[in-house]
């Protein structure tokens, strides 16, 4: 009985391994191409566009980024308030961070944020290598 349940504890811990190692391994396949791909790159929370509108600029921004290989993305907000922030350039990064935008090992990109309620120029987050306030976007639309 003792052998039984050591071999079966040892293949659950196994199984384990091998779940976590898979689970790990996930996110450098995603990328391992470039993109990672989890979100759209024309992202219009604040509903500014029409759906044909938001399509065209989706495939502009796809062919420019794969052209460019580097991710060209946009987004709108209603307001800085209405997604919790009282900085543009910091929900910027947080967007960026959480949504995994960018090209490659140093995630090369750009995010044009546009806020339509806030009398703000817009905000253009360039990345080039990786930072991360810590902070996950709120509102966003899966």
């Amino acid at each position: 009985m003792k052998k039984t349940s050591n071999r079966l504890h040892s293949l659950f811990a196994a199984l384990a391994a091998l779940i976590l190692a898979a689970a790990l391994a996930v996110p450098a396949f995603a990328v391992e191409g470039g993109f990672a791909y989890l979100y759209y790159r024309m992202n219009d929370s604040a509903g500014v566009l029409t759906e044909d509108e938001d399509n065209e600029l989706e495939d502009a921004l796809e062919e420019l980024s794969l052209r460019q290989s580097f991710d060209v993305t946009i987004a709108t907000i209603e307001s800085l308030e209405s997604v919790d922030y009282d900085s543009m350039e910091a929900y910027a990064d947080d967007l960026y961070d959480f949504c995994q935008f960018g090209y490659g090992a140093d995630r090369d990109g750009v995010l044009l944020l546009v806020s339509v309620g806030d009398r703000v120029r817009p905000s253009i987050h360039l990345r080039a290598a990786p930072l991360s306030t810590g902070r996950s976007p709120t509102n966003l639309p899966v």
